[in-house]
């Protein structure tokens, strides 16, 4: 009997989280108005900023001058 009833628990307490996380997920997922008319007009909407091209080159050479290389061994 008590195995009836943690299960019924567990199952009450799974379908809880599950619905939560659904909620959760779909209110993220929500397209503004702005968003909607652009893919009516373009076909497509960017979700993701554009990549700043200055921003990397410059990380990348900081990242070639700032870091220790070691000289290679000679055999």
């Amino acid at each position: 009997m008590w195995s009836w009833l943690a299960g019924a628990l567990l199952a009450a307490v799974a379908a809880y989280l599950y619905r939560t996380r659904l909620r959760a997920y779909r209110r993220g997922s929500t397209l503004s108005d702005e968003q909607i008319r652009r893919i009516e007009e373009q076909g497509r909407v960017e979700l993701d900023e554009p990549l700043d091209l200055a921003e990397i080159r410059e990380e990348e050479e900081r990242f070639w001058e700032e870091t220790a290389w070691d000289e290679p061994e000679e055999n």
